[in-house]
């Protein structure tokens, strides 16, 4: 009886203040029509081999989670990884989204990647998923988290012992 009341008070309190008590369906064709967009403007900035213009596509608060490595947070520190993964021999990447869901606010992408080294070699390739968050309108990731579908080198145990 007492949870029929408490439900019965948030709808009438949904109704009287106008606000939105079920969560709206967003447009995901045109959130992922978005996503898409910057994931070309992150391609194309990777192959420019331009740092600086990858990190402006995060949030200010957004969050690059490598495998292998540290979170680094925060635009200052985004840029510095990808200038490092450039300095390493990265020559670019391309990313194929699987799927995009989420709501108004926030969206989840999965998906497939590879990244290019000198001469347009494949040096890893792997899958993805990204938080993205909808700031003044945009889309921007949020929170960046990948790994490699590329086996680890195992060391040889015959030469290990030497």
């Amino acid at each position: 009886m007492m949870s029929g009341l408490r439900l019965s008070t948030l709808s009438v309190a949904c109704l009287v203040t106008g606000m939105a008590c079920t969560p709206r369906s967003p447009d995901l064709a045109s959130v992922r029509d978005s996503v898409l967009a910057v994931n070309q403007r992150f391609e194309e900035a990777f192959k420019a081999l331009d740092a600086q213009a990858m990190a402006g596509l995060y949030a200010e608060d957004g969050m690059v989670l490598p495998p292998g490595g540290e979170p680094q947070t925060g635009r200052i520190q985004i840029q510095e990884f990808w200038a490092t993964v450039i300095a390493g021999g990265a020559t670019g990447g391309d990313l194929e989204t699987d799927e995009v869901f989420g709501a108004d606010s926030l969206a989840i992408e999965r998906g497939g990647y590879t990244i290019a080294g000198p001469g347009g070699v494949t040096v890893d390739r792997g899958k993805y998923i990204v938080i993205w968050k909808r700031h003044n309108g945009g889309w921007q990731l949020f929170r960046d988290l990948w790994n490699s579908s590329t086996p680890p080198a195992v060391p040889d145990t015959a030469q290990a012992g030497r």
